[in-house]
């Protein structure tokens, strides 16, 4: 996102300290990267006044947190299932997800900035989408010296526990919501069934993870450095709380599923009485 520039800040400053392996230095980029989108997604969600968020900002946000989610689950799956970082890749590509994320962010506040803070806003997000740009151009055709790849093993329990608190977090802030809004779930049937719906996919979704979590448990193993330990849980807590948005589609499955039984029950009878007898 915008604040994610920090990361080259920090960076000059983490190369400055000796106790900090170059091996390390990514991870805690990304890692700062990581916090940078919790906290953009505790202020633009969690704090938001629900009655006030336009649909046309729900689709922007899920959008910009899929193509997150996709990095996560697709581009990084090298770095934790074999443990191989190939540091320009990983660079490259975190850079690109950045980009596209403030593209979406950008695009949607050319589109419909009001106030003097959503002007702030596109300035902002416009002058890091130019510097992103300038950077990649950096990283994939003038930068001469990079890192030597290296690897870590392990990483994925700690990436389940992070999703386990982000979603159970998501849980939490539905409940919530349903008691500050309820005299606005009540007066609308199709917010309190979206809302219902919602709670219904989460604790669904924590409990399908935890069935494989458990079944799988045997072939999954803790990280073996600190820092990727950190960005596993980071990583774990961003795609839990991005679960808000699919913790739907898997109630509306869950409800399709249900009444699909009943209706396949309510035949049976029928069925019966159709069976000629001798």
């Amino acid at each position: 996102m915008a604040i994610n520039n920090v990361m080259d800040v920090v960076d000059s400053i983490l190369s400055l300290i000796q106790c900090i392996a170059d091996i390390q230095r990514l991870d805690i980029n990304i890692s700062i990267g990581m916090v940078c989108r919790i906290i953009f997604f505790v202020i633009v969600i969690i704090l938001r006044d629900l009655k006030s968020y336009p649909l046309s900002e729900l689709i922007a946000q899920i959008v910009a947190w899929l193509v997150f989610h996709i990095y996560i689950l697709y581009f990084e799956k090298e770095y934790f299932a074999l443990g191989e970082s190939k540091i320009f890749n990983r660079e490259r590509r975190f850079k690109i997800m950045d980009t596209l994320q403030l593209i979406i962010g950008t695009t949607y506040l050319a589109c419909t900035f009001g106030s003097s803070l959503e002007i702030l806003a596109l300035v902002f997000f416009s002058i890091n989408l130019f510097c992103n740009c300038c950077e990649l151009i950096y990283i994939q055709f003038i930068r001469k010296t990079h890192l030597n790849d290296y690897n870590k093993q392990g990483g994925y329990k700690e990436m389940y526990f992070g999703f386990l608190l982000g979603s159970v977090g998501v849980i939490i802030f539905l409940i919530n919501s349903t008691f500050k809004y309820s005299k606005e779930i009540s007066n609308s049937g199709s917010l309190g069934a979206a809302v219902y719906l919602t709670i219904i996919g989460e604790i669904l979704v924590v409990i399908f993870s935890l069935f494989y979590f458990c079944r799988y448990e045997q072939d999954l193993c803790w990280a073996s450095d600190w820092t990727k330990r950190i960005l596993a849980i980071l990583y774990g807590l961003n795609v839990g709380c991005f679960s808000i948005f699919y913790g739907f589609l898997t109630g509306v499955a869950a409800l399709c599923y249900f009444l699909y039984l009943i209706f396949k029950k309510s035949e049976e009878p029928q069925d019966r009485e159709k069976v000629p007898t001798s």
